[in-house]
């Protein structure tokens, strides 16, 4: 789910020059305090590696949060009650000189028949995500996971929204699955999402 509320940071009308246009600046915090370290340093490097194959750069928060903290935001920034597994915050400036892509045109492509993604444009970031341990410690049980995979999916979904994915149809919402998938298994996790 996409979100645009007013939020504390914009993102930059020109690049830092001490940020190269290929270095994805990642914030990770577990609020819940239940990923043990190890958890925590898996989780970073995974959405490290798939920011640089989907071609993002920029800025990344990611704050994992609880089923009450979930619940307010969702219920805040989107007026749905209960938790949710996951909320984007695509904080970049519309008036900039760098508009998002629009939807319906993602940045990168997907080969349906070689189950590849290639990056058309590389998207730079200024997004806000949260995702709910407690909806992917659910999750991960049903479906025979890890809750960190699940958190991992979670935050590909919300970078994917951010250039140019939807899932509000169901054909686009099929693309989108297989195109998590492609990531995941391009960097060695391996599908996760099952409808």
């Amino acid at each position: 789910m996409t979100n645009t509320p007013e939020r504390g940071r914009k993102a930059p009308t020109t690049p830092s020059p001490a940020m190269s246009d290929t270095t994805l600046n990642l914030d990770l915090h577990d609020a819940t305090g239940k990923l043990p370290p190890a958890s925590l340093a898996w989780l970073r490097a995974s959405v490290l590696a798939a920011g640089e194959l989907m071609g993002v750069s920029g800025d990344l928060g990611v704050r994992i949060v609880g089923d009450a903290e979930m619940a307010k935001a969702h219920q805040r920034y989107s007026g749905i009650p209960g938790t949710t597994d996951v909320l984007t915050f695509d904080l970049r400036d519309t008036d900039s000189a760098t508009p998002p892509i629009p939807p319906r045109s993602p940045s990168l492509e997907f080969d349906e028949v070689s189950r590849k993604i290639f990056v058309r444009l590389r998207s730079v970031l200024c997004t806000d995500i949260l995702a709910c341990y407690d909806v992917a410690e659910r999750e991960s049980k049903v479906l025979g996971t890890s809750a960190e995979r699940e958190l991992l999916l979670y935050i590909i979904h919300g970078v994917l929204h951010c250039i140019g994915f939807d899932d509000h149809e169901e054909s686009d919402a099929g693309l989108m699955h297989r195109v998590e998938d492609a990531v995941l298994t391009a960097i060695g996790v391996g599908p996760i999402y099952k409808p």
